[in-house]
Order: C-alpha cells, then structure tokens, then sequence
C-alpha cells in the first residue's frame, strides 16, 4: 500500500513540475507560433495599407472628362441574350470588322485591318513629310490626357498605347477623308485585281464599327492630328464637318446644323449623336419646368452682394451648390408635372380622336402635339440603325448618370416614346400609310421587336425632353370623350362594316 500511495503523488508531482516549468521544446514551439502569427499579421497590415494608398489614388491618373464607357451589363446582357441570340462578338457593341482604341485591341478576328492602319500611316506622313518621330512625340504629349477619356484604367504600356493610337487615329482619318480606295490600291500592287473587296467592307460597315462606344478615341487626336499631318491645307472644313459630312453621306435621311460643330465634342459617337438631336431644337422646350425662379433670383442677388467679401474658397463652393440648387428644384417640378410618363399606343390614341401627320423638321425627334395632331417627323430605319442607337442610348445612359447629371438623354427618350406609340403591327402599319417611319428593315414585326428591345435596359430620367407631349396628350384623352367610347369605337367602330354590323344588331333588337 504505501509503495503505490508514494509512486501515485511522485506522478503527481511531476504532472504539476511540468506544468509549472513546461519542457524547452515546447517553449520554443509556441514561442516559433506566436512569432509566426506576428509575421502573418505584420504582412497582412502592410499588404493592406498599400491596397488602401492604391484605391486612394487609383482616379489620380484621370485629368480629363470620362466619356469613352463599357456598356454596362444590363443593356449588354439583354441585347444580347434575348434579342440577337448569336455568338458574343454578334452583339451590337462589338467591332465586327475594325478595332479603334483600346477595348478591343489584338481581339482575334479583328486582325485584318491592322496591316491598312501601318499603310494609313505610311500615306499620310509621306504626303504632309512629316517624320514619325514627330508624330510619336506628339502623341506621346497627350497620351496622359488620352487615357483619362476612358472609364477604365488602360493597362497598356506607354510605348504601346502611343502606337496604337498613332495607328487607329491615322486609319480613321483616312476613312474620314474617303481615300480608302488608296489602301486597296496600293496593298500589294497587285494590279487592280481584288478591286472592290475592301471598298465594300470600309463602305458602311466600318463606319458603324466607328460609332460603336467602345470602338471610339477621343476628338482631340483627331483634330490634332488633322492639323500635325496637314491636313486643314486640303479642305477648306475643319475636322468636325469633314467628319459629319462623311458620316451622314452614308446614313442618308439625318441633317445637321452648324451650331453642333460649335459643342465640345468627346469622339465620334458623339457628334454624329448631337447631329441628329439637333441642338436648335433643346431651347423650343424650356427643360426648367416652372423653375422656382425667385429663389433663384434671390441667390443670384445674394452671390453678388458677397462676392468681394467671402474668401475664394467659398465662392467656388458656392459655385458648385447653385447649380446643384437648381437642378435638385428642376428635377423636382419636373416629377410634379409630369408623373405620367405614359401614353396609350398609336391604334389607342386614333379611338381617342388623335391624328397622325408626318412633319417636315431638321430633326426626326422635333414631335409636337396640338389640338389632337401628333406631327411626328419622318424616321427612315436602316439594317443598322438599331446598331446606333444602342450605342448612343449606352453612352447616354453612362454619361448622365456618371459624368453630367444635368444632361438630357435625348435619343433614350425618344425610343421611350416610340415604345408605347408602337404596340403590335396595326401601329406600325398607321404610321407607315402616314409615311412616319420608312422601313428598311422588313417586317412590321422586326420594327416592333426593334423598339421593344432598344427600350429595355434604359433607366428613366426625371428630365424627359417629351414631358410636354406626355402631358398634354393624356389631358387631351381625359378631356375629349370616356375611356369606355374610346374603347367603344375602337373595338366595334373601326371600319365602315364593322359600324354597319354595330348598327343592324342594335337595329334588330
């Protein structure tokens, strides 16, 4: 007994000698832990403070205004899921022949223009003799500034941005200018033979790849360059109304006005979309909706009656506030007048007592309504339309929402518009007899499938260009009969037997 009592407390007492003064190797075991669990933690700390200083500075390379975008996921995803139902580079945002810019640069596929751009650049240096160095030296003082026009940050090198650059500006020049025939004729020295082939392709399928959003670079190049490689000596038109005519010479049916070459134009997109908004027609409808002008008025007063006394740090935040005042006042009086955004389709509004006229104007958007007349200007659809104004309603729905607020999204209105107008065939078939919409396209059902999908994905604005004509319609139909009389003589009154068939069963009774 008294041998187990004494070995049992020896175990005992070598259990609490342990555990009061643990072994080395298991000091130094959890000591190599807790050191690693530093170190673990000492890299993660630093790891994040860089990603922190990173997303800090990440916009400080932008110098200049965004306005080159990717087409955000929600129009790209239903364009081309529920409307083309093609492969990706079949969608209405990809370059199916010409890559122009950065986006969708050494995308394979497009590789066949690429040897056009170097002989681009080889005519149009060796007519104005100047060298390439000074090209590339030009170039390279606006590549900061090039870069800051694109909503992404280019991860391209220097020396490969400014060649790329070089390349697609002078390439888009040449198409500008219409000497693409020179390219063809030149390539190869093949004598002729082949003659017609790249015409054919560069005719209007390259310059719709040139009205793409993503397919763009800014104007500044162009315009810059047009002056470096000389250019202005040939033409007697600057840039901008070189480009406007060659553009709107293959897209018969779009006018413009000489105010549109005096608008700060970002790339092409954009000025062949001020050209046929028609910026005459902004003032003919007065965007500020019943303002509240004596505030207004009053903070007018009040800038004046401070501006020697508050230091310029204040001034310029007043600067900004005011006209945030006022877009904040407008948007606001907007969504009170104009809570309806809606008005019945065109078979509808004929029951209502509406007429349909087509209308001489400037623009295919110049709409007017008054004393139960729709006038609506002439739109001619081509194969390619849609094409365009996917592109314009995208950088329209990027740029008022990202870059200027205060922007009117007119195109994206439009087709808003033109949506409830159009509502199955018999609407299409009225407007095509009132010769409002010349179809190019083919069925009447492609049209009415070309405007339902164009209107998906569009975010309404609060500052709708048509608020006029949404309001003054819907009053029109409230006043002029009841909503059951409309139906009536839409449903049994709309055509001659039908009205004869109305009136002998009424007569029967």
């Amino acid at each position: 007994m008294s041998e187990k009592f004494v070995e049992v407390n020896q175990d005992n007492l070598i259990r609490k000698h342990r555990s009061v003064n643990p072994p080395s190797h298991f000091a130094q075991q959890e000591g190599s832990e807790s050191k690693g669990k530093d170190i673990t933690i000492e890299t993660l700390g630093k790891s994040m403070s860089m990603k922190m200083k990173e997303a800090a500075s990440c916009n400080k390379w932008r110098t200049g205004t965004c306005s080159i975008f990717r087409v955000p996921v929600r129009l790209r995803g239903i364009n081309f899921k529920t409307f083309y139902q093609k492969e990706t580079r079949n969608g209405p945002y990809d370059p199916k022949y010409v890559s122009i810019g950065p986006y969708h640069h050494g995308v394979k596929g497009l590789q066949t223009m690429e040897e056009f751009k170097w002989r681009a650049l080889d005519i149009l240096t060796s007519e104005s003799k100047t060298s390439i160095e000074v090209c590339i030296e030009k170039m390279k003082k606006l590549e900061v500034q090039a870069r800051s026009c694109y909503s992404e940050k280019i991860k391209m090198r220097g020396e490969e941005f400014v060649e790329m650059m070089l390349l697609d500006v002078c390439f888009v020049l040449m198409v500008l200018t219409d000497r693409l025939d020179e390219l063809e004729t030149k390539k190869g020295n093949n004598n002729g033979q082949g003659r017609g082939r790249i015409s054919e392709v560069l005719s209007k399928n390259v310059l719709t790849d040139l009205l793409m959003l993503e397919n763009q670079i800014p104007f500044f190049i162009l315009r810059e360059f047009f002056h470096v490689l000389k250019l202005d000596s040939n033409y007697w038109y600057d840039i901008e109304e070189v480009a406007l005519t060659r553009l709107l010479s293959a897209y018969p049916g779009y006018k413009y006005s000489d105010e549109v070459l005096e608008t700060d134009i970002y790339h092409l997109l954009h000025l062949f979309c001020l050209s046929i908004v028609d910026p005459l027609m902004r003032p003919k409808r007065d965007l500020s909706i019943n303002m509240n002008s004596r505030l207004i008025t009053m903070a007018n007063k009040f800038k004046e009656k401070v501006n020697g006394v508050l230091p310029n740090c204040l001034k310029r935040r007043y600067d900004d506030l005011l006209p945030r005042f006022e877009m904040e006042n407008m948007i606001q009086e907007a969504g009170e007048k104009g809570k309806s955004k809606w008005i019945p389709s065109v078979t509808e509004l004929e029951g209502f007592g509406v007429k349909f006229k087509t209308k001489e104007a400037q623009s295919f958007m110049d709409l007017e309504f008054r004393d139960g007349v729709m006038e609506i200007p002439t739109l001619i659809l081509y194969p390619y339309t849609q094409t365009i104004f996917h592109n314009i309603i995208a950088f329209e729905q990027c740029f008022t929402t990202k870059v200027e607020p205060q922007t009117t999204a007119h195109i994206s209105h439009y087709v808003m518009l033109m949506d409830f107008l159009i509502g199955n065939t018999r609407d299409i078939v009225t407007l095509q007899d009132k010769e409002i919409i010349t179809n190019w396209l083919g069925s009447q059902d492609e049209v009415v499938r070309v405007f339902n999908h164009l209107r998906r994905g569009v975010i309404d604005f609060s500052r709708d260009y048509f608020s006029d004509i949404y309001s003054e319609v819907n009053e029109y139909r409230r006043r002029r009969c009841p909503k059951w009389w409309a139906k009536f003589k839409l449903d049994y009154c709309n055509s001659p037997w039908s009205c004869m068939g109305t009136a002998w069963i009424r007569f029967d009774e």
